[in-house]
């Protein structure tokens, strides 16, 4: 959808219609990205000054906007719509959240508030059966927004499978003021909460867990600990849980050495965002990683990391399972932007390589200076992935190498697609001896099997346009992920050749591509 209400004409004569196409509709996305989420700098700023605010955009024609919605909603047949989601630069309305679930409450599976929270108290008790519910970034000082959530949870606790709770915003302003995030009081607020709504309606010895069926659980910023142990209230069971993904999140130090010693038959897939990593978090951590069952991913990324991790130990447990991987170390933030804050060793690609056989997915950094000082490491590297990782469909090298101080204009789209080009084509040659090989037998050989292939990594104000906190500058865009899709043609000599075709600058979770899943491009720094 536009940013902008007078550029939302099409929607305008779709209401003014009959609408009899709406009777069809099951989902309602907005999914524009924020033009300004509040981040304020100078130009010429490394940093944004003490100043530096995270604010709510309040446009005037944000009414205009929830109205039009509210038509559309009535429009569509009552209780027809299953998936609501809003992720624009207004806040949504107190009204729009009523006529969702007066008119669409019973039919309603998936509700994503996105960045924003909503304005003034409201009610959702028409909302009984949601399977997902995504509030990324509640503001619990306000108890209105807090009250609605727990109200959520708890009135569709039987239903939900997924839910995505956290407070983004506030965990982001504390990085941008040089401060990490380790406020309990918004999980200590949720965890009694639901402890009284729990006991409220259930006897003592009757106490079910609060969350019985949820298989997916994502929290960002909030106190894993609290939530799940605190106030003697358990709120999920961990038999059923597959997904687990810890963003930014205060008290794990104590609360996953708790979690690793829980069994946890289903888990397939462990996500963690991590700043400020000392040596004590670094030793808990892979304890926990190796008590886990074996999973089929895995997504790590530790900022401000001052010592080595034994990833050795980690990939001997879980690397024959692992079919997608995301490792990533920093040493810390990316300001300014032309410094490499990689803290990525040689060690850890080649206990990747050497102990995850069946991956097909695989994001990594990799070490520039060392590429910069051997011609032949690109090749050596390739044909590792090659001769190690047959099955590698998609490949991301997540950090680029430093720009000097005295460049002040490149052709950023060129040179990374001449990087993707240089690397596929090194792919391509790590396939000859096989080729010749094969060619003798009276065959070609097939393509190599990697499809995707990005290079750079995600940050905040890349998933929401606006929240920059660096200058908008060519040597910036150089640090943004870029993907391109891989396809081969057969050279006048027989051999493969790739054609590469961008995909996509930033963020690929709107993209349309030939791929159910993507999601090992969307791992993200804060800043």
């Amino acid at each position: 959808m536009p940013h902008h209400a007078k550029e939302w004409k099409i929607l305008e004569n779709l209401l003014s219609s009959s609408g009899a196409g709406l009777r069809y509709t099951k989902s309602v996305v907005l999914r524009t990205l924020p033009k300004s989420l509040g981040f304020r700098e100078k130009n010429n700023s490394d940093r944004p000054t003490s100043t530096t605010e995270l604010s709510l955009p309040e446009d005037a024609w944000t009414k205009t906007v929830n109205a039009l919605i509210r038509v559309l909603l009535r429009k569509i047949p009552k209780n027809t719509l299953e998936t609501f989601t809003w992720i624009h630069n207004c806040v949504v309305k107190k009204a729009t959240l009523e006529s969702i679930s007066s008119h669409h409450g019973a039919s309603l599976r998936r509700l994503d508030l996105g960045p924003y929270i909503w304005d003034g108290a409201t009610s959702m008790d028409d909302v009984l059966s949601l399977q997902a519910l995504c509030l990324p970034s509640i503001l619990p000082i306000r108890s209105v927004e807090l009250l609605l959530t727990i109200v959520l949870v708890f009135h569709n606790r039987s239903s939900l499978s997924s839910l995505d709770l956290g407070v983004e915003f506030r965990v982001v302003k504390s990085l941008m003021s040089d401060a990490i995030y380790e406020d309990s009081n918004p999980s200590n607020r949720i965890a009694k909460r639901i402890k009284y709504e729990i006991s409220k309606n259930f006897q003592d010895d009757e106490r079910p867990v609060c969350l019985p069926n949820l298989t997916h659980l994502r929290l960002r910023g909030l106190d894993f600990g609290t939530l799940m142990y605190g106030y003697g209230q358990q709120l999920i069971d961990f038999r059923v849980l597959t997904h687990l993904t810890l963003e930014s999140c205060c008290g794990l130090i104590n609360a996953l050495p708790k979690l690793g010693a829980t069994p946890l038959p289903s888990l397939q897939s462990f996500h963690i965002r991590q700043e400020i990593i000392d040596r004590g978090f670094l030793n808990m951590l892979e304890s926990f990683l190796c008590a886990l069952p074996p999973l089929t991913a895995l997504f790590v990324l530790l900022d401000s990391v001052i010592d080595t991790l034994d990833l050795i130990s980690v990939m001997e447990i879980h690397g024959k399972s692992l079919q997608a991987l995301v490792m990533d170390l920093r040493d810390g933030d990316r300001i300014p932007v032309l410094e490499d804050v990689s803290a990525w060793r040689r060690q850890y690609s080649i206990a990747i390589i050497e102990h995850c056989p069946n991956l097909i997915e695989l994001g990594i950094p990799i070490d520039w200076a060392e590429l910069a000082l051997r011609s032949t490491h690109c090749r050596m590297f390739m044909n590792y992935i090659k001769t190690c990782l047959p099955k590698l469909q998609i490949l991301n090298i997540r950090n680029l190498p430093e720009i000097p101080e005295s460049v002040t204009a490149i052709p950023t789209d060129t040179m990374v697609k001449g990087l993707a080009l240089e690397w596929m084509e090194s792919l391509i040659w790590a396939n000859l001896v096989e080729r010749e090989s094969l060619q003798f037998l009276g065959g070609l050989g097939d393509p190599p099997s990697i499809v995707i292939i990005a290079f750079g990594s995600l940050m905040y104000r890349d998933l929401w346009d606006g929240a920059h906190v660096y200058d908008n500058s060519i040597k910036n865009d150089l640090q943004t992920l870029q993907t391109f899709l891989v396809d081969y043609r057969r050279t006048s000599h027989g051999e493969w050749a790739p054609l590469l075709t961008h995909l996509s600058t930033g963020s690929t979770k709107f993209n349309q591509h030939p791929y159910r899943d993507i999601s090992i491009l969307e791992p993200y720094w804060l800043i």
